[in-house]
């Protein structure tokens, strides 16, 4: 296990949500969202849906995105929200979109390696050593 991140949620500068304070998943119902699809990460989609699901919200999902780059890239242009890796987007977010935690979101990104035990290389141990 490498860690565990948080998800925020990114939306287009001047949204109606962003003067709040709080915001729950339920103020999301009638939201346009951009997702990353079922078949680019499994685990990260069902994990983020059923969390959703769980608290009464499904998610309204008119845009794929490939990666959290796309989703704030559709929320700067005013088109979706979406939640993204709240470490990842403190990288990219150049100020073009608003970044909010959702209160009642109950869902982590978690990173993990794999790789073959019998495999012995330098490189795997430098990478092995770097990661940690």
């Amino acid at each position: 296990d490498l860690g565990r991140h948080s998800y925020v949620l990114a939306m287009p500068k001047k949204h109606h949500l962003g003067a709040r304070k709080v915001i729950h998943l339920r103020d999301l119902a009638d939201e346009q969202f951009a997702w990353i699809p079922r078949s680019v990460s499994a685990a990260a989609y069902d994990n983020l849906m059923n969390a959703c699901i769980a608290k009464g919200l499904s998610p309204r999902i008119v845009y794929d995105a490939r990666a959290g780059e796309g989703i704030l890239s559709l929320a700067c242009l005013g088109l979706a929200v979406g939640f993204v890796n709240a470490e990842r987007v403190r990288q990219l977010n150049d100020q073009t979109v608003l970044v909010r935690r959702v209160a009642d979101l109950d869902a982590t990104l978690n990173f993990a390696m794999a790789w073959r035990s019998s495999d012995r290389s330098t490189p795997l141990k430098k990478f092995l050593a770097l990661s940690r």
